[in-house]
C-alpha cells in the first residue's frame, strides 16, 4: 500500500501523541506546517507571470551567496527582452480587459500577478477547499472591492459571471463546462 508523506509524517503525529492509531489523512501544506509548529522552514513562491517570476529568483537567490545572486540577475536580465516583447504584443489586446477566475489550488492567488502584467484587472478569484491562510495570502494580491467567493457550485459562479460581465473567465476544470455552454 502506498501513502503519502504527508500520510506517513500525520501516522507518525498522531501515534505519538497515544490519541488515535493508524489515523491516516491528507493534509494541505499549510495545515501540514502548523502541525509541526514551524519546526519545519518552508518557503512559498510564485512563478506566474514575468514580474514574480524575478521576485522569486531573487527571493531565493537571496538565501545564497553573492554568485548566485549575480547569476539570478543574469538570468532575469537574459529573459527579459522576450518577456518585454510578449508583454507589448499581448498587452495592447489584453490591457483593461478584466478576469474572474475559478481555479483550484494556489491559482486564485498566484495567477493574477500574471494577469495584471498584461494590464488586465482582475474582478473576482475564488477557491474550493481554501484556508484562512490561503484568503489572508489573496488579499496581498486583489485590489480592494475584488470578489473572492468560496466552493461556489457552477450554478452560482455562473450567476457571479452573469453580473460581472468579465471578459475572460479562467476556469478549473469542473467549471470549464459551464462557460463552454454559455
Amino acid at each position: 500500500m502506498s501513502t503519502t508523506i504527508n500520510q506517513q509524517l500525520l501516522t507518525s503525529i498522531v501515534r505519538s501523541s497515544r490519541k488515535i492509531s493508524n489515523y491516516r489523512h491528507y493534509l494541505s501544506s499549510q495545515i501540514y506546517r502548523i502541525l509541526v509548529n514551524n519546526k519545519i522552514p518552508w518557503m512559498e513562491y510564485n512563478f506566474f507571470g514575468p514580474t514574480k517570476i524575478a521576485e522569486s529568483l531573487r527571493a531565493i537567490a537571496a538565501k545564497f551567496d553573492e554568485k548566485i545572486q549575480e547569476n539570478a540577475e543574469k538570468v532575469i536580465a537574459k529573459y527579459e527582452p522576450t518577456t518585454k516583447a510578449i508583454l507589448e504584443k499581448y498587452g495592447a489586446r489584453l490591457k483593461g480587459k478584466t478576469v474572474a477566475l475559478m481555479v483550484g489550488g494556489l491559482r486564485p492567488r498566484h495567477v493574477v500577478p500574471a494577469f495584471k502584467d498584461l494590464g488586465m484587472e482582475l474582478v473576482s478569484t475564488g477557491y474550493e477547499f481554501a484556508h484562512n491562510d490561503d484568503y489572508k495570502r489573496t488579499t496581498n494580491y486583489i485590489e480592494n472591492g475584488t470578489i473572492v467567493y468560496d466552493d461556489v457550485t457552477g450554478y452560482e459562479f455562473e450567476q457571479f459571471v452573469k453580473a460581472l460581465k468579465p471578459d475572460i473567465i479562467g476556469a478549473g476544470i469542473k467549471e470549464k463546462y459551464v462557460f463552454q455552454k454559455m
